[in-house]
């Protein structure tokens, strides 16, 4: 009995470390990446007839303005705070060729996400700075346009036409 008892703990010590944890490791890498994300810019501008200069008062210098567009930009995958500048970049009304009879006028960005819309007044060469939340953003303005007190007065003076023109640039760029 004492053979079998000897043989039964001799298979149990055997049969357990056959089944033992190993005395051998390895190790796995891990990899990742964050892209850096994108960023669209679009303007669109809307198509409109001529404004009369004179008659209509949401062009005048105390109107709301006559929209001409939008611009959206939308930023995938960014970096809480990370910021942008939009500019707005433009010259006088004039008509072609005519150096003369220039109209001040001046750029509406509209914001429509307050309730009520807001308005910004952006001279030429004037900004608006973004400031991004983690991840997605999408962030869109209604461009408008309307006369100066000055342009105002310039246009009472000014000679009748249909070829009054000006571009307006917006650029964005990241800060």
């Amino acid at each position: 009995m004492k053979k079998f008892l000897v043989l039964v703990i001799l298979v149990a010590l055997v049969a357990t470390s056959a089944f033992a944890d190993p005395n051998y490791s390895g190790s796995l890498n891990v990899y990742g990446l964050i892209g850096d994300g994108t960023v669209n810019f679009v303007v669109n501008g809307i198509e409109y007839g001529r404004v009369d200069l004179k008659n209509n008062a949401t062009v005048q210098s105390d109107g709301v303005g006559v929209q001409i567009g939008s611009w959206t930009m939308t930023a995938t995958n960014q970096v809480l705070n990370a910021g942008y500048t939009v500019t707005y970049t433009y010259s006088q009304l004039a008509k072609v060729d005519d150096g003369v009879n220039l109209l001040a006028y001046e750029i509406l960005e509209i914001d429509e996400v307050p309730d009520p819309d807001t308005s910004t007044v952006k001279a030429t060469a004037a900004t608006t700075a973004l400031t991004m939340a983690a991840g997605l953003n999408t962030i869109t303005r209604k461009v408008a346009f309307r006369l100066t007190a000055a342009g105002e007065a310039a246009v009472a003076l000014a000679p009748p036409s249909d070829a009054y023109n000006s571009t307006v640039t917006i650029a964005l760029s990241s800060n």
